[in-house]
């Protein structure tokens, strides 16, 4: 707007992902029989009329978008909000525009309007934001309107003598230009029923209808029209699909951004640089932590952390020696985790403080009216002295960043040195940080919040669960891979440009030519809320490179409640479903569990993409709605083929370790190029009538189902193998001990009632004890058991005889099959 204001323009997003557990008690966990069910929708709406057959690209003034503000005791909110964007190539004046708000209540129409009385033109492009109340509104935006009708001073001008109270629920507002008459319409509903209002000029079918759309707080969204990546309006249709770049309803291909808005979250558009630049590729639990802390410490001017999880106090030694040479040390952290602060986080950061570190945290606090732009930032990076940027998976914890690199979490994290790429990821610290924010906060006072209540406190717990430990220790850790040369590379924010259908994530899966890799903490196949249920669209990405016959192979996290038997779309759901539908279709797709008991991991808390072994992606995106719609999350896309050798290497090490079952050969057979005797272990691959595919080491080949013993499994691959199909033998470490009525249970995760089990009845146990088991001690023993397996409270084994199970000695260093 000429003379009186600067370009202004909000946006918004907000996620995370949570874990969940059941009550003590017996349970029957109901498995679908058909894994194709699981990513249809249970619900999908018939197109409403549209008006015209297509969309069109009108010219002239258009709501931009709405923020009817979480609802309120007060009426209007403080934070409500309306932005106006020139879609015409003249400036248009301002003064004279009016706009009109229909409400319903017991079933009457009533209407309001509100006319600038600002001068002033609205300039080509231009979007501005009208407030109700200059205060409330950089409450929630961290900045302020263009106009206001209460509090304008200084740069905020006068809107006029009214605001029009924005509905609560159903609401309609009109837009009139002098001279021209009603010139746009927006409808929202903000109710959980669907609503067409009726005889709506300038609009068709049914309102814009948050609440009912995406995993995102439907009442705490900007209601926002569709974009590109560029900020530029998409063609209208002059109805919801104006608006519906974050609903269930907008699919692959069917919009460019996919993208949710919260108030005040940011909208970067990070640029593809090419060039020369530096990187070191590193790895969680090979060399994270060394590599991290050796980038502290070379630190000369500046180190800026942004992390989730903040819990290993080696890391928070190197910041603080850091600051004690005199380097400029920041950290800002999310306030508010899935379990609240945990006491060691908050003496962790008052530490830092004292060594004068300067700590910000993220949080809410909902009795001042101050609501978090992000559901959680969960974002994994570090800004070293603006040269160097550091992000990745992993939270500065003892599994993300193990000081002892024989255990730990598969994860990936990447050092670079490029001046492009560190100005971008500097840009949005300045965003996320800048003290205009209310959700941002520095110093001791919030850093003496207590924990979350208790609910929370035990949801917390679930989420940093590592299930069972492993069998051995993780073996042979992998080099860093230091590289230089001409690279390609973006950033990928959430939630501005992670959707986006170029570049990002889905571009480069939709570019992979030969072939796709997935190393994943989570893989949800559908988003959205309740029965409104679709398909993820990384997950249709996904499946389109498969259909053109690239080779797509997917792996996914093991721990116990990412396997939950009482949820549609854990990653043992994903599992069946993309390998059903790799059967069904012919597809050159494969999809497992990682054997976490055999290679010594904690879980898997990458969310690594590789794409024709050279265009690599590291971040912190779980492949959750949340996490890419609601949460800040950062991540790398890399071009460059000796930083995907590196993490192809480990991918492969970890698949190959991660066969759907193991078994003897019961007589000499060949596989591949190399002849194999009686007795030998190989890894089962798949399964097509009488003839199984194996692996032993390097060599795979076809040979007779029949010539392969009895199933060997480690207890997370119980998850998926089939149940009652005769013995199998589980190798794994007892967890747990309980002893009840009628039987022992032997329990090998954190939660009983979806962690695999095995019973022994009362009885036998008691002739084992007699034989010398000291039940009093097998708690953290590693045991081989032998039985039939079933469901009950997650995969279970019931042992009949003595003979069942046994005591594994186990070596430091040793693999845990033969």
């Amino acid at each position: 707007m000429r003379r009186l204001f600067p370009l202004s323009l909000a946006f918004i997003l907000v996620a995370s992902a949570a874990y969940s557990g059941g009550k003590r008690g017996k349970v029957k966990w109901v498995v679908p029989s058909d894994p194709l069910q699981l990513a249809k929708p249970s619900w999908v709406p018939a197109p409403g009329p549209r008006g015209a057959a297509q969309a069109n690209a009108k010219q002239g003034l258009r709501f931009g978008g709405v923020y009817p503000a979480p609802p309120g005791a007060k009426h209007p909110q403080p934070q409500e909000a309306i932005s106006l964007i020139n879609a015409s190539s003249d400036p248009i004046p301002l003064r004279g525009l009016r706009i009109q708000v229909r409400s319903w209540k017991r079933k009457k129409v009533y209407n309001t309007e509100m006319a600038i009385e600002a001068p002033g033109l609205l300039e080509p492009g231009e979007e501005l934001w009208l407030a109700a109340d200059v205060r409330g509104f950089a409450q929630h935006f961290g900045k302020r309107p263009a106009l206001a009708s209460v509090g304008a001073t200084g740069d905020v001008s006068f809107l006029g003598e009214s605001w029009a109270p924005l509905p609560d629920g159903r609401g309609v507002l009109l837009l009139y230009q002098p001279g021209q008459g009603h010139i746009d319409s927006l409808a929202y509903n903000l109710t959980s029923k669907p609503w067409v209002p009726e005889q709506l000029a300038l609009w068709h079918g049914a309102a814009v209808a948050p609440t009912q759309a995406s995993a995102v707080t439907g009442k705490r969204q900007v209601i926002r029209r569709d974009r590109d990546l560029s900020g530029q309006l998409l063609p209208e249709f002059n109805g919801a699909k104006d608006y519906d770049s974050c609903f269930w309803y907008s699919g692959l291909g069917d919009d460019p951004l996919h993208r949710c808005m919260m108030a005040g979250q940011s909208q970067f558009n990070p640029a593809v640089h090419s060039g020369f630049a530096e990187v070191l590729a590193t790895s969680s639990p090979d060399n994270n932590y060394k590599a991290l802390v050796k980038r502290f410490d070379e630190a000369k001017r500046e180190v800026l952390v942004s992390i989730y999880h903040f819990t290993n106090d080696d890391i928070a030694n190197a910041l603080m020696r850091a600051a004690k040479r005199g380097v400029e040390v920041k950290v800002y952290a999310e306030g508010g985790p899935v379990g609240g602060l945990s006491e060691n986080s908050l003496r962790l950061f008052r530490n830092l403080q004292r060594a004068g570190v300067e700590v910000m945290v993220l949080r809410s606090d909902k009795a001042k009216g101050i609501l978090k732009r992000f559901r959680y930032d969960h974002s994994k990076y570090s800004i070293i002295d603006r040269e160097w940027l550091i992000a990745g998976s992993e939270n500065y914890g003892y599994t993300g960043h193990p000081t002892d690199n024989n255990h730990g979490n598969r994860g990936w994290e990447i050092q670079i040195k490029h001046p492009g790429l560190v100005a971008d990821l500097l840009a949005v610290w300045r965003f996320d940080t800048a003290s205009s924010n209310a959700d941002v906060s520095v110093g001791d006072e919030r850093l003496r919040v207590a924990v979350s209540d208790g609910k929370a406190a035990i949801a917390g717990l679930k989420s940093r669960s590592h299930g069972s430990k492993p069998m051995a220790n993780y073996l042979q850790p992998a080099v860093p891979a230091h590289v230089k040369g001409e690279m390609e590379l973006q950033l990928v924010l959430s939630p501005d440009n992670s959707l986006a259908e170029s570049g990002s994530v889905i571009g480069m899966i939709k570019g992979a030519k030969s072939e796709v890799l997935i190393l994943q903490n989570s893989m949800p196949t559908r988003w959205g809320r309740g029965g409104k249920k679709v398909e993820s669209p990384l997950v249709a990405a996904v499946l389109a490179a498969a259909r053109r016959g690239v080779t797509t192979r997917v792996l996914l996290d093991g721990v116990f409640y990412q396997l939950d038997p009482a949820k549609p779309d854990g990653n043992d759901d994903t599992v069946r479903y993309l390998n059903a539908l790799a059967a069904k279709e012919g597809l050159d797709l494969q999809a497992r569990i990682i054997d976490l008991e055999t290679i010594g991991l904690a879980k898997i808390h990458a969310k690594g993409v590789i794409v024709d072994a050279v265009w690599t992606f590291v971040g912190s995106q779980n492949w959750s709605e949340n996490s890419f719609r609601a949460n800040r999350e950062v991540g790398v896309a890399i071009r460059a083929t000796k930083v995907a050798a590196y993490y192809r290497r480990l991918f492969q090490r970890d698949w190959h370790y991660s066969p759907p079952s193991r078994h003897y050969l019961l007589s000499a057979q060949r596989v591949g190029k190399s002849a194999f005797k009686a007795g030998t272990l190989v890894g089962l691959l798949g399964r097509k009538g009488d003839s199984c595919r194996v692996r032993r080491r390097a060599q795979v080949g076809e040979l007779p189902c029949a010539s392969l013993g009895e199933p060997l499994l480690s207890a997370t691959q119980t998850y998926l193998f089939p149940k009652g199909k005769g013995s199998v033998t589980v190798r794994g470490r007892v967890r747990k001990l309980h002893k009840g009525r009628s039987y022992w249970s032997l329990n090998f995760g954190d939660f009983w009632r979806q962690d695999f089990s095995i019973q022994i009845p009362v009885a036998l146990a008691e002739k084992m004890a007699g034989a010398g088991l000291r039940f009093d001690a097998i708690a953290g023993r590693a045991i081989e058991a032998r039985g039939e397996l079933s469901q009950y409270n997650g995969p279970n084994l019931r042992l009949q005889t003595v003979d069942d199970l046994r005591i594994l000695e186990l070596r430091k260093g040793q693999f845990p099959w033969p």
